[in-house]
């Protein structure tokens, strides 16, 4: 039940590195686009998100959540190479609540919130004006605090529920490989690959009056999938993808005075499918609008969604 309810901490990273990896960097790439002859400067940027989801790790684990990306971007070009940098802030919040059973068929309920902050910078390279246009490397390194609290339901102590709180640092990087291409005048395809690593550190703490150690939680996932993009015209374009992923670790593991606790993991493999919009609705505005959608299925099941709403300085 210990790393049962930790995992909840875990999922939540992963979000938050889909989140980054996704609409981050392509928030950033939009913001900081240069018209031909205009000085490269740095230009803001935010993205927002929110969705629930369940996963399967040994419990049953339902999260609500949201994020939140802000920072700073520049995008030149150079001869054959266009380039992107950038460094944010970045937030992020969820509720969980999780279904334990035991070996004697008992049910134990769970229940708390996790939220974590940090900074981070990002980049992406890519090839234009030459043969291998098209092609693109990209990637992110984000580091930070996460608090986490949970209280159980059905399990006590002494009279008293069962309760946690601690806060652990992590770290968590990404790298990725794409090939964009012109299908026609407007539809464009975007193939690509990613790797997405995270960790989160061991936490010692006491739990109703017993020593409890939590190890490390590492998370390493691959990621391949394609999207196409469409452009309706000048005021409205959208888009549909699909990917899939592999989980290769993501398992909470515990100790109660040296002695293991059954652990949790979210190794797995998930499905996922996306759409959505974006309008501008006048020239002479300087706002546009995105929403979109995710879906889940497999280890990991259930929506996501975004809303942004951009201003042009």
């Amino acid at each position: 039940q210990f790393s049962a309810t930790r995992q909840a901490s875990a999922a939540l990273m992963d979000e938050g590195a889909d989140f980054v990896a996704g609409e981050g960097i392509d928030r950033a790439l939009q913001a900081s686009q240069c018209l031909p002859g205009e000085p490269c400067g740095a230009k803001a940027f935010m993205a927002v998100n929110g969705g629930y989801s369940t996963f399967k790790a040994g419990t049953t684990i339902t999260m609500g959540y949201g994020s939140l990306v802000a920072g700073l971007a520049r995008q030149c070009k150079i001869g054959p190479m266009g380039y992107l940098a950038g460094a944010f802030f970045e937030t992020g919040l969820g509720r969980f609540h999780s279904e334990y059973e035991t070996d004697n068929s008992r049910a134990i309920d769970s229940e708390g919130h996790d939220y974590y902050y940090g900074v981070g910078a990002l980049g992406k390279l890519y090839l234009n004006e030459t043969a291998m246009q098209g092609l693109y490397a990209e990637g992110s390194f984000r580091i930070g605090m996460l608090n986490y609290s949970w209280e159980s339901d059905g399990w006590r102590v002494n009279g008293s529920d069962v309760d946690y709180s601690s806060q652990s640092p992590y770290m968590a990087a990404h790298g990725g490989i794409g090939w964009m291409k012109s299908v026609t005048d407007n539809v464009d395809l975007d193939i690509y690959a990613k790797y997405l690593w995270s960790h989160v550190s061991e936490d010692d703490g006491s739990i109703s009056g017993s020593r409890v150690n939590f190890d490390a939680m590492d998370s390493n996932r691959l990621r391949g999938g394609a999207r196409l993009s469409f452009k309706g015209s000048n005021a409205f374009s959208w888009y549909l993808g699909a990917a899939y992923e592999r989980q290769f670790n993501g398992r909470s593991a515990s100790d109660v005075y040296g002695h293991d606790t059954p652990s949790a993991s979210l190794k797995g493999d998930t499905a996922m499918v996306e759409a959505g919009l974006q309008l501008k609705p006048s020239k002479e505005v300087p706002v546009s609008f995105l929403l979109g959608a995710s879906g889940y299925a497999g280890t990991r099941e259930g929506v996501s969604g975004t809303f942004q709403i951009r201003y042009e300085f």
